[in-house]
């Protein structure tokens, strides 16, 4: 099992948002504090990388800020962490 440090875990979802924006950017303040968030509330990476990719997939429009996928992200991680409670009860 692979473990995600703080740093990766920011860097990672900076890069793939930078990556699908397709431009090199500066995130905001307000996207490092999303992201932090999103850290601790314990959402895994791999929930905030797929949530991002689909709303990149899903859109045509110029997404300029994270907080864009915000919704997304937290509807992902609802849905896998309603999954992680039915596999316990199991």
């Amino acid at each position: 099992m692979t473990t995600t440090t703080h740093f990766n875990y920011l860097s990672d979802i900076e890069a793939t948002f930078v990556q699908r924006r397709g431009a090199n950017m500066f995130l905001s303040s307000k996207d490092w504090q999303l992201m932090q968030s999103w850290e601790q509330q314990g959402v895994p990476l791999h929930i905030v990388i797929r949530a991002i990719n689909e709303v990149f997939d899903k859109t045509d429009k110029k997404i300029s800020t994270l907080a864009y996928c915000e919704n997304a992200v937290n509807e992902a991680f609802s849905t896998w962490s309603r999954g992680q409670a039915v596999e316990e009860l199991i």
